[in-house]
């Protein structure tokens, strides 16, 4: 299993499911998505996706809130940018991408949880594709580590 998540050779092989390398390009391409969104579209992600009353902060923590999101859309983008040069030039690093990810977007969903914030709905539209996608990283996760059947 170790081998597989930290291979000796990073090359394009890929030993797991097929299915895996499809659910990671899908993944990483809603994951550069929402990166760019977080940079380009701040106020919106932040107030709707995310369901935070921006406006009723003052200018000042308003002004540092966007500038965080901005921040990590930048790091979300680059570990899509990461994961799409896998994809097409080194595939079997896409379990340890998958971990990297996983460990991300979990870390994020637990850090929300445990530092929570005021909202100003019940359910932010971001909550539920979150946990939609850590479910297919971790699905993919296994598939990486599934040998594959040689005819």
């Amino acid at each position: 299993m170790f081998q597989r998540i930290f291979p000796k050779q990073i090359d394009n092989h890929f030993p797991g499911h097929w299915l895996a390398q499809v659910i990671f390009a899908l993944l990483i391409l809603a994951r550069g998505a929402m990166g760019f969104n977080s940079i380009l579209l701040t106020h919106d992600v932040v107030t709707k996706a995310d369901g935070i009353p921006l406006d009723s902060y003052g200018a000042p923590a308003a002004a540092a809130v966007l500038l965080l999101f901005k921040i990590t859309g930048l790091l979300i983008v680059l570990l899509a940018l990461l994961g799409l040069l896998a994809l097409i030039r080194y595939r079997a690093m896409i379990p340890l991408l998958y971990l990297v990810q996983i460990i991300q977007i979990g870390g994020s969903k637990w850090l929300a949880m445990a530092y929570p914030v005021t909202r100003s709905s019940a359910i932010a539209m971001g909550v539920p594709i979150v946990q939609i996608m850590i479910a297919l990283a971790l699905l993919g996760f296994v598939l990486c580590l599934i040998k594959r059947r040689t005819p």
